[in-house]
């Protein structure tokens, strides 16, 4: 199957990024061969910070929280299955941890106006409310949203604004 110029072979899945996986600079460190595919869309969902960090200083990490009517973006990659084991270790979500953090589950995204299948990661023990993200964190985040649409993108920003100003 044709995507973009790309031949997508059954090796390869498709990763639906939201946090500083957004950020290729972060994002190659832990899978080093990837595609970008490009701006995706996840439905009835929406960006939270409801843990705290265990790697990027004092602050939140971000999540993705059921909320009807609501259209988070992301970033969609197309990645080498036997990498994936790398992208789980780093969220926290492989059979190699002790405490996991975060689960893979399987999502829908559109992307191009096509429901596309693919995988993402949700936090597994959510706090009840939003914990501000580090300036080094958020700053990861930024450096990613060049994909999504501006308009998602000042959101995304003015959230972590908010919450950062709220917990000061």
């Amino acid at each position: 199957m044709k995507h973009n110029n790309l031949k997508i072979e059954s090796d390869k899945s498709y990763y639906f990024a939201y946090g500083s996986c957004m950020n290729q600079s972060s994002f190659k460190g832990t899978v080093p061969q990837y595609e970008v595919v490009g701006k995706a869309e996840l439905i009835d969902y929406r960006v939270a910070f409801t843990r705290e960090s265990d790697k990027w200083g004092k602050g939140g990490v971000a999540d993705i929280i059921k909320t009807s009517n609501h259209i988070m973006e992301g970033v969609l990659y197309l990645i080498p299955n036997n990498l994936i084991p790398n992208l789980d270790l780093r969220e926290g979500a492989s059979q190699e941890c002790i405490n996991n953090v975060y689960q893979k589950i399987k999502v829908k995204v559109i992307y191009n106006n096509k429901l596309l299948d693919a995988f993402t990661y949700e936090v597994i023990h959510k706090e009840d409310f939003e914990i501000a993200p580090s300036e080094r964190y958020k700053n990861a985040i930024i450096g990613g949203t060049d994909v999504l649409s501006s308009n998602y993108s000042k959101k995304l920003i003015g959230h972590m604004n908010k919450l950062q100003k709220e917990s000061s």
